[in-house]
Order: C-alpha cells, then sequence, then structure tokens
C-alpha cells in the first residue's frame, strides 16, 4: 500500500470513528435530556406504572442482547432503537457519511492549504484559516446532502434542509473551530493533523449529528414553500 493510499485510508478511519462516537454521544444526551423531562412530569405517573415501565425495559434490553446478526441487522436497517435510544442505523449513516464524504475531502483540503501556504508562520495559518472557512458552506451543505439522501430524502428536502440550518451551523462552527485549527496548523505536522482533528471532531459531531438529521421546522418549511411560489 502506497504512502498516499495509508494516510488516506488512517484519516478516512479516524473521521469514521469521530462521526460515530459523535452520533452515539449526540442519541445519548437526548435521551438524557428526554429522561430529565420524563421525571420532571413523573407525578402524573402512578408507581404501579412506574415498575411496569422498568420491567418491560429489562425484557426489551435482555431481548435484544441475545439477538442474532441477522436480527440485529433488521431491527437496525428499519430504524428501530435499541435499548430504548439507540438509532443504530442514523449512526451507520453518519459514519458512512465521514469515511466516504468528509475524510477524503478533509485529508485533500489539509494537503492542498499545506501547498498553498506552507509553514507554520501566523500569516500563513491564517490564510489557511480563511481558505478553509471559504470551503466550510460546501462541506456542510454535502453534509446535508449526503445524510440526507443515505435517509432517503428527496433533492427538494435536501436544499430545504441547506436553506434552513446552514447559516446556523456555519456559526457554532465559527465559535468552535477557529482555535482548533489555528492550534492544529500551529503545532502538528501536515501528516497528523486529520488524528489530532478527529478528537476535536468528536465534539463537534455531537452538535452535527443533530443538525443533519434533525426535521426542518414547520415554521421555515411554510417559509421556504412560500419563497417558491
Amino acid at each position: 500500500m502506497s504512502k498516499l493510499a495509508f494516510a488516506l485510508l488512517r484519516n478516512s478511519l479516524l473521521v469514521c470513528a469521530s462521526a460515530v462516537i459523535g452520533d452515539i454521544g449526540c442519541q445519548a444526551i437526548n435521551k438524557m435530556n428526554e429522561d430529565k423531562s420524563n421525571k420532571i412530569n413523573a407525578n402524573s405517573i402512578t408507581p404501579n406504572s412506574n415498575s411496569t415501565i422498568h420491567k418491560n425495559d429489562l425484557t426489551t434490553n435482555k431481548s435484544e442482547g441475545n439477538m442474532t446478526l441477522p436480527e440485529f441487522y433488521e431491527k437496525a436497517m428499519s430504524g428501530h432503537k435499541f435499548y430504548g435510544w439507540w438509532d443504530v442505523k442514523r449512526t451507520a449513516v453518519m459514519g458512512i457519511n465521514g469515511f466516504f464524504v468528509i475524510a477524503p475531502i478533509s485529508y485533500g483540503m489539509n494537503q492542498k492549504l499545506e501547498k498553498l501556504f506552507p509553514g507554520k508562520e501566523v500569516k500563513q495559518i491564517m490564510k489557511k484559516m480563511v481558505t478553509m472557512w471559504c470551503i466550510v458552506p460546501f462541506t456542510i451543505s454535502l453534509s446535508f446532502i449526503s445524510v440526507g439522501f443515505l435517509n432517503g430524502r428527496s433533492i427538494e428536502q435536501a436544499e430545504n434542509k441547506i436553506k434552513a440550518d446552514l447559516l446556523t451551523t456555519m456559526g457554532m462552527g465559527a465559535a468552535y473551530w477557529p482555535i482548533i485549527n489555528f492550534m492544529n496548523f500551529r503545532l502538528v505536522p501536515v501528516d497528523y493533523r486529520p488524528v489530532a482533528g478527529s478528537i476535536a471532531a468528536s465534539v463537534w459531531q455531537m452538535y452535527m449529528s443533530n443538525q443533519v438529521n434533525k426535521p426542518v421546522e414547520p415554521s421555515k418549511q411554510e417559509n421556504l414553500a412560500v419563497e417558491r411560489l
């Protein structure tokens, strides 16, 4: 295996791993928030119903733990939430998007930026960061489109998603990535930047997982429908 192919494969696996970890973390946080919300309304649930729910949860978890691989695959592809919160299909989609879409773009972009603006001087780093920021709208839009298509959404739905959530996602990225990118460009050799970046990306992927998977808000859908008239 050539050095380029090995580096690309390593980067793809790291980005895929960060996407998977980020999505599982996102779903776990959503589940904890849901449980917290349910506890607030616990007074409306009788003790008997509480104990029944708990017993059913244990039964479900036990049966899921004893599933065969074909049964697991069938349930996962149907969108079943394992243990009451983990959507395996959603996690797989995020991993596929990371491996086949985001990773090659990320690797190629880092290599090209280093050739265009070589060195670790602040001036060169700022050039890299500005150039990278100009590409960000396309990479985020590509994630929206890729995840949407993998989930069976139409081109029109993907377009609505970009119009509704692109600017919000870019705003969060502007608050999170600049200091991380600066440290990465300043301190880490180019071949190892994906390794360092994947650690920070695991946190970012928690947010991105929520953004790319959440449906467009009804109010925004109505506004987009009016724009087409």
